[in-house]
C-alpha cells in the first residue's frame, strides 16, 4: 500500500509524486508485510551468516565467502533500495548463498558412495 498512502505523507515538496516502495529493506518489509514478517526476514539473515560462517571454518572457502559477501553486499545496498523487489537481483543472490551448501551437498554424497 506504499504507493497509494505515499500521498497522504509526502512532504508537499516532494519531488516525487509517486513512490512504488521506501527505499529500505527492512523498513519495506515491516510497512508492506508487518513486524512478524520483519522477525522472520532477520531471524533468516542471522542463520544463514551464522551457517555460512560455520562453513567458512570448515574449508568451504571460497563459495561461503562469496556467499558472504553477496549477503554483506546485500544488507548494505538495502539500506538505500529495496532491492528485493527486483526479481535480477533477488534470483542472484538466491543462487549466490545457496551455492555452498549444494557444493558441501554434493561433497558428502561423493564421499558417502565412495565408502559403499
Amino acid at each position: 500500500m506504499v504507493e497509494v498512502l505515499y500521498a497522504d505523507y509526502r512532504d508537499p515538496d516532494a519531488v516525487q509524486k509517486v513512490n512504488p516502495h521506501l527505499h529500505n529493506v527492512p523498513v519495506q518489509i515491516a510497512a508492506e508485510r508487518g513486524l512478524p514478517a520483519l522477525a522472520a526476514w532477520l531471524a533468516f539473515i542471522v542463520v544463514l551468516v551464522a551457517d555460512l560462517a560455520r562453513s567458512f571454518r570448515a574449508g568451504n572457502r571460497f563459495l561461503a565467502a562469496t556467499a558472504l559477501a553477496a549477503v554483506v553486499s546485500m544488507l548494505a545496498a538495502g539500506m538505500f533500495e529495496y532491492n528485493f523487489g527486483d526479481s535480477e537481483f533477488l534470483m542472484l543472490f538466491l543462487v549466490l548463498i545457496t551455492l555452498p551448501f549444494a557444493a558441501a551437498r554434493s561433497t558428502a554424497r561423493s564421499h558417502s558412495d565412495k565408502s559403499h
